[in-house]
């Protein structure tokens, strides 16, 4: 393998002297991409996860030619990894579903994705492509998070390599913050260059009912505030997932606390109002659903606090008011949201095509006030998900979709009150109220198409199925070793006393 990669860069160097470099150099990690894929796909998916929190950086580094960078984790990770994990299913002759796996469900969803890709109102082939791929491309990797973790050890090594890396670029964006409230915004700006205002939504702020507090959007290493926002909620689940899970000893459940607070201050201070309502909503969710009491609920409440206090400090904010601006931000968007459902039930029942109110495909259309959503709404784009799927795939769609989700979060609910090991159930509640969560939030935005949860959605479904897996596994062990153990006894009794035999 070295040696390969040796000849690889040699070749490379040869042909960037000849003027074609930059292709050949991409053909080459493409195809090592592929054969790393092919020779282990789980090689493919932890790289792809320590290549999520810095994803937005070779984006920010191309703009505005963003393209090659945006599809980069597709094509280097995510289909690698297909490609892999397909052919050592037929090679090991392993099954690829897992028992309660939504098949029937997704298969449906692809059906109608598929036949709507075709659906005359779509502008161009293209929008109809970028539909396809923000709907289906990351389904699969609900059937690969199952199958990555076939013990707890693996489950305790993928949290760490989930929750450890969050460090970067939440100390990233925890800095950014700090510069930008203490007056040296163009600072972090000049980092971005001409990418800076994409990345911060035009440089927007809020008020926060606090004279001169103002809100500001932090990106971190994304290249969109809206990913760094929905990073950091994954991670709050995650770090509280590996906090309550392979730490033990009492140094590292101190850093485990002190990441978690990280995690939750820069998620507060990342530049969404709705995240001072929303980030400890998802905390408190955990709590419920792992049953947290006595000193451990004690400390979650103090993380929270001092979370907040690091955020609402370095922002200059009062509490008060930020928590009433935060709900007038929430009762705002939903009632935007709310005025959108019947215009997209006027619209379509049956669906005006795939890609049509993606946010990735607006791009793609002719001319943005050509294409036929934007047009007939009068000049909005309808952002929350549900929506989407009413206008893409109509209400067979929807019903599709419903009947998925209920699915996965019922079915994982039923699942996880039954689990009994104390350690997997606080895993179980994380990954449950991060899907929740997700669900929720949709009604507000296309978040479940974003990076990085458009990966952590999906994989998290099969993480979720496996670790109840894992808890019937340690059970019925358990319940075996007794058995055996009473046997034994019961063989050296009647060793040591032997049956009379009654005398005539």
């Amino acid at each position: 393998m070295a040696l390969g990669l040796a000849l690889a860069a040699v070749i490379a160097g040869v042909v960037a002297d000849a003027g074609a470099g930059l292709y050949v150099i991409a053909a080459l990690l493409l195809s090592a991409a592929f054969l790393c894929g092919a020779l282990n796909w789980r090689w493919s998916v932890y790289a792809l996860l320590l290549y999520l929190p810095v994803s937005g950086i070779p984006i920010i580094a191309l703009y505005p030619h963003t393209q090659p960078a945006v599809l980069a984790k597709d094509f280097l990770f995510v289909i690698p990894c297909y490609v892999g994990f397909i052919v050592e299913a037929i090679l090991r002759r392993r099954k690829v579903f897992f028992p309660g796996a939504p098949t029937v469900m997704l298969v449906a969803l692809a059906l109608l994705v598929i036949v709507q890709a075709f659906n005359p109102v779509v502008p161009n082939v293209l929008v109809a492509l970028i539909g396809v791929k923000v709907w289906l491309l990351y389904l699969p990797l609900i059937y690969v998070g199952y199958q990555l973790v076939q013990s707890r050890e693996d489950l305790w090594r993928l949290l760490t390599l989930l929750a450890v890396p969050a460090v970067i670029p939440c100390v990233i964006g925890i800095v950014e913050a700090l510069l930008i409230y203490s007056g040296h915004s163009s600072t972090v700006y000049s980092w971005y260059g001409s990418a800076a205002s994409a990345a911060t939504q035009g440089f927007f702020t809020y008020n926060l009912g606090t004279v001169g507090a103002n809100l500001s959007r932090v990106p971190s290493t994304f290249s969109f505030v809206a990913q760094y926002y929905l990073y950091t909620i994954a991670m709050i689940a995650i770090v509280y997932a590996w906090l309550r899970g392979p730490l033990r000893d009492s140094a590292h459940v101190n850093w485990g606390w002190a990441l978690l607070v990280l995690v939750t201050s820069a998620s507060l201070l990342s530049g969404s109002r709705g995240a001072f309502f929303l980030a400890p909503g998802l905390l408190i969710l955990i709590m419920i659903l792992d049953r947290v009491g006595g000193v451990r609920l004690v400390i979650l409440i103090g993380s929270l606090i001092l979370a907040f206090v690091v955020a609402l400090t370095l922002i200059g904010a009062q509490l008060g008011p930020t928590l009433s601006s935060a709900a007038a931000d929430g009762r705002s968007n939903g009632g935007i949201v709310f005025s959108w459902i019947p215009q997209a039930l006027h619209l379509t029942l049956t669906g005006l095509g795939t890609g049509l109110d993606t946010g990735a495909a607006r791009y793609a259309f002719p001319g943005e006030s050509t294409g036929t959503v934007y047009q007939i709404i009068g000049g909005v784009w309808l952002e929350t998900w549900w929506v989407k799927v009413m206008i893409e795939l109509g209400l067979p769609g929807l019903a599709v979709v419903i009947a998925l989700l209920t699915n996965v979060i019922g079915g994982g609910l039923r699942r996880h009150f039954r689990i009994m090991d104390p350690q997997l159930r606080s895993v179980s509640a994380a990954l449950l109220a991060v899907l929740i969560w997700n669900i929720v939030y949709a009604v507000k935005a296309q978040n479940m198409d974003l990076d990085p949860m458009d990966v952590y959605f999906w994989l998290f479904v099969g993480l979720l199925a496996r670790v109840y897996a894992l808890d019937r596994a340690t059970t019925a062990a358990a319940q075996v070793r007794p058995r055996i153990r009473s046997t034994a006894v019961d063989r050296r009794d009647r060793a040591s006393h032997p049956a009379r035999v009654p005398v005539a």
